[in-house]
């Protein structure tokens, strides 16, 4: 067993190492003929020349290599290479591959190329980790030369550009939304012209030029309206007004796609407010609201909603399908007038079937209470909603820690941020008492925080396929330097080689191209077929809620002489509903996965024969079944409306025909239902289809485009041999700079990865 000798001086121990490392299977027979490498051996390592082992010699090194982990022992390693270099001993490219084995992160990485990326750190926010990111984006595209890298490093900057973060801002009308949004908006730009004096969504987006975009009423969603108002008379008085007022002409606002227009905005009143938009209002779904405010630079889109009280159910639903895609969601309750039986409810199905694990409540207008009244409202307010979810036998989705509470001063806070300090200040308030600076930093910590799920994401996803490119990059040059050592004919008669291998793996590529479009094609077959078992599921699924509605009243009647209470019908058809909707979703989605596992096992036999990499990020069903089941509300209350209605005519003597008008009601209401729960299953199964493609053909296409690349590559340098050798010794210098740069940046991305 050897022992390297360690008190040799630094620049001696350097050089001995620097040529030992040198030293491979095939220049080994060349060195030891030289009397000076024994002498390295026996000063290095007290060896004879017939007692060197290569191998454990080279790990001896590393070993001390990783003990001493100086920078002045790497920068006397690196000139010692550097000098075998010079003095032509050891070729270029192989002394940076040494470098790069041998080289540690030290703090003083500006000496190394790609000194203008910042240092990582285990305390950097997300908007320094995204600024990263963009740096390292740049130096790639100063890089890279593949097509296929450069392709992938379009795609990450376009992904980090479009990143987008969302808020949803829920509570009954006059919990004080407005206020609270211009306060953070350090603006008053949702005056009383706007919200809460109508009940349309609003969307707060950035943008450097403030404009607005409203949206009016799709066909089928204002036919929607127009049903529900054959049963609730404030929706009768809201449709019958409407029309009235436009007539025929409101076909020009109501369209099958839904009519969009872009309108200054100054006069965004002019269609949201009900005092100044001539009615027009009632014909607007949402408005989106362009502003160059700074809160909303990092793609954050605010989602004002209309208040839970409205009238317009459908409102309501819509609020939820687009809280249910919102990253956070807070919930703004009155101190005065603090978890209504509305709050409540919102909040207990918001996490018994929205998939909201996270809420922020905000409590309101604290000016006006004690500090011990508000402590009752946050014990009273959390206790309601316990028990409402242990009225929906969904008590284990309740955990205090998953709800948090701010309390605000907004009317204040508002003052501090529109020139009027002064009164706030004469109320006893200063902008910290306010609570406004704790709810700036909730937002920010709950979306760019190191816990935000959705942010880390970002960030490392885009990281790895920044590494991935990187490293391909890395190969392709690592290959191209070694090929510039060799000599015209080794080079042609390797491009040959390369040539006819290729054509093997391409008619094996394109082979396994046609399996996985069979696998795709059986993929499709078994999801339609499982779509047309939809129907037939949701015809049970109505049928069992028409059985549990009319035994529970029959049985009340008849045992107990009263009818059930209305609060009890209506838990049984919502979480029956929404239960047994959620788990058609879950078995068609469970179903699929289990099928396209055995699909896929087939085609990952058949892959094991090529050098692929199967790394492409699979699409994340369960999330986006978590995101799309709140959409399953449409009608819901309309229904309930209608089956309520026929109870408080039902009697005991006339329980046959109360069963009749529910069986009339479900089916009449399952027809919305059914194109919904549609309309989902068919997303998820495109979606399903899109990412089973993707992560089987993509490897396969890369795998091509790399043997491509290669080929390439080897014509070029023939070519360079052929007719500029002057040429051929820039590009090895080129080569090695884009290597360092590489090996910096891939060592960069671990780091932010790990």
């Amino acid at each position: 067993m050897s022992a390297i000798n360690k008190n040799l001086p630094l620049k001696d121990f350097a050089e001995f190492c620097a040529v030992v490392l040198s030293a491979d299977e095939k220049n080994l027979n060349t060195f030891a003929k030289l009397s000076a490498f024994s002498g390295i051996l026996k000063n290095l390592f007290e060896l004879k020349l017939a007692d060197f082992n290569l191998q454990r010699e080279k790990e001896e090194i590393s070993k001390v290599f990783k003990e001493k982990n100086s920078q002045e022992f790497q920068q006397a390693l690196f000139e010692a290479l550097d000098k075998l270099s010079n003095e032509e001993i050891l070729a270029f490219q192989k002394s940076d591959e040494i470098k790069r084995v041998f080289t540690v992160s030290l703090k003083n990485e500006n000496e190394q190329k790609g000194e203008n990326l910042k240092p990582l750190q285990n305390d950097k926010t997300f908007q320094e980790k995204l600024d990263i990111l963009f740096d390292i984006c740049f130096l790639l595209s100063k890089t890279i030369e593949s097509n296929l890298a450069k392709k992938q490093l379009e795609n990450v900057e376009k992904s980090l550009k479009e990143r987008s973060f969302s808020i949803g801002i829920t509570g009954v009308m006059n919990a004080g939304k407005s206020t609270l949004l211009n306060a953070l908006l350090r603006s008053n730009i949702l005056g009383t012209a706007v919200v809460p004096e109508t009940a349309n969504l609003t969307l707060l987006k950035y943008s450097d030029a403030p404009k607005v975009k409203v949206n009016f009423w799709s066909k089928d969603r204002w036919e929607a309206i127009e049903k529900s108002a054959r049963y609730v008379e404030q929706i009768s008085n809201f449709i019958k007004s409407t029309k009235d007022k436009f007539g025929e002409e409101i076909g020009k606002f109501i369209t099958e796609e839904g009519r969009q227009i872009d309108i200054d905005i100054n006069d965004i009143s002019l269609y949201t407010s009900a005092e100044k938009s001539d009615m027009k209002c009632n014909l607007v779904q949402s408005v989106e609201l362009y502003t160059s405010l700074e809160f909303l630079k990092d793609g954050v889109t605010i989602v004002d909603t209309p208040g839970l009280d409205d009238p317009v159910v459908q409102r309501e639903e819509i609020t939820k399908e687009y809280l249910n895609s919102c990253d956070l969601m807070i919930h703004l309750m009155n101190a005065a007038q603090s978890a209504s039986e509305k709050d409540v409810e919102f909040i207990a199905d918001a996490f018994a079937y929205q998939g909201v694990s996270k809420l922020l409540v905000i409590i309101t207008r604290i000016d006006a209470i004690t500090k011990e009244e508000l402590s009752e409202v946050i014990a009273y307010t959390t206790k309601s909603i316990k028990k409402r979810l242990e009225q929906l036998n969904k008590s284990s989705f309740f955990k205090p820690q998953n709800i948090d509470f701010i309390a605000v001063a907004g009317k204040l806070a508002l003052m501090h941020r529109t020139g009027k300090a002064k009164e706030a200040l004469a109320l006893g308030y200063d902008e910290k008492q306010t609570g406004i600076f704790e709810v700036e930093s909730y937002l920010n910590e709950a979306l760019f925080g190191h816990k935000s799920p959705k942010a880390n994401l970002l960030i490392c996803s885009n990281a790895k396929i920044l590494y991935l490119s990187t490293e391909e990059s890395i190969n392709a040059f690592t290959k191209e330097n070694e090929n510039l050592d060799k000599s015209f004919e080794e080079l042609k008669t390797e491009l040959e080689i390369v040539e006819s291998q290729n054509a093997k793996k391409e008619t094996e590529l394109e082979r396994l191209l046609l399996h996985v479009k069979d696998c795709a094609k059986e993929l499709e077959e078994f999801g339609n077929a499982a779509l047309m078992e939809i129907d037939a599921r949701a015809n049970a699924l109505r049928d069992k809620i028409f059985s549990r509605v009319y035994d529970d009243v029959k049985y009340e009647l008849n045992k107990n002489k009263k009818k059930p209470t209305e609060e009890r019908i209506s838990y049984i058809i919502q979480s029956g509903l929404k239960d047994g909707m959620i788990d058609l979703i879950r078995d068609f989605r469970f179903g699929f996965s289990k099928k396209s596992l055995s699909v896929e096992e087939r085609l990952l036999a058949l892959f094991e024969n090529i050098e692929i990499s199967l790394d492409i990020p699979k699409f994340d069903a369960k999330a986006f079944f978590e995101n799309q089941t709140s959409g399953i509300n449409l009608n819901f209350s309309v229904l309930i409306l209608r089956i309520l209605t026929s109870l408080k005519k039902c009697s005991r003597t006339s329980i046959e025909g109360f069963g009749n008008d529910i069986s009339l009601h479900l089916k009449d209401e399952f027809i919305t239902i059914k194109k919904e729960l549609w309309k989902i299953l068919k997303t998820l199964n495109s979606k399903l289809m899109d990412d089973f493609v993707l992560r089987n053909e993509e490897p396969l296409n890369r795998a091509k485009s790399v043997m491509r690349d290669e080929a390439n590559s080897l014509r070029r340098q023939i070519e360079m041999l052929t007719f500029d050798r002057q040429k051929a010794k820039e590009r090895e210098k080129i080569i090695q700079e884009k290597l360092l740069i590489l090996g910096q940046i891939q060592r960069r991305l671990s780091e932010i990865i790990e």
